[in-house]
């Protein structure tokens, strides 16, 4: 992890100040979702953001995707969402939630990642869930979901992606719902 979390130190202060948005339980998920918006209003923020995605460790990526939802949408933040998503993170089904609800361009972002045999079984999986739930439904979906080689890649998913994407997509959209 870096030694600089910039705009965000205060998120890493403690373990459960990014430890509960890994699932977004614990004692009060709301407070920490409602400290990394408070972050936001940093000039430094979206800076910090891209420093925070760009790392390896999930930590800073998990506290990276919530903090997305309280800063525009600017691409370069994007396409650094996408890059860390295609890196396989541990994170990937929450970073996948993220950018189904921020990303205008998901569908078909998601429709070059899941058209790709070379990747993450649990980001694939997590994708997979996410595309189903696209209205109306993209033409070119049920062709790659049925796919065989789409087919083995999910089944090699020991993580459930998609079960963590759901659990993780319902949570944070109600967080979300709860603070406007």
């Amino acid at each position: 992890m870096p030694n600089d979390f910039g705009a965000f130190a205060p998120v890493f202060e403690t373990a459960f100040g990014y430890l509960d948005l890994l699932n977004l339980a614990g004692d009060d998920p709301e407070a920490r979702v409602r400290r990394v918006r408070d972050c936001c209003s940093a000039p430094s923020a979206a800076a910090d953001v891209e420093m925070l995605v760009g790392e390896q460790d999930w930590r800073p990526n998990i506290v990276a995707v919530v903090a997305a939802f309280f800063l525009p949408p600017w691409s370069r933040n994007l396409d650094s969402f996408w890059k860390r998503l295609d890196s396989a993170t541990w994170v990937s089904p929450q970073i996948a939630v993220g950018l189904s609800i921020i990303d205008p361009d998901f569908s078909a972002q998601c429709r070059v990642r899941l058209e790709r045999f070379d990747r993450s079984a649990k980001a694939a999986n997590a994708l997979s869930w996410l595309a189903a739930r696209i209205e109306p439904t993209p033409a070119w979906l049920p062709q790659i979901l049925n796919s065989p080689e789409h087919l083995a890649l999910i089944a090699s998913d020991v993580d459930e992606g998609d079960l963590i994407a759901a659990d993780w997509h319902g949570r944070i959209t109600a967080i979300l719902a709860s603070l406007d």
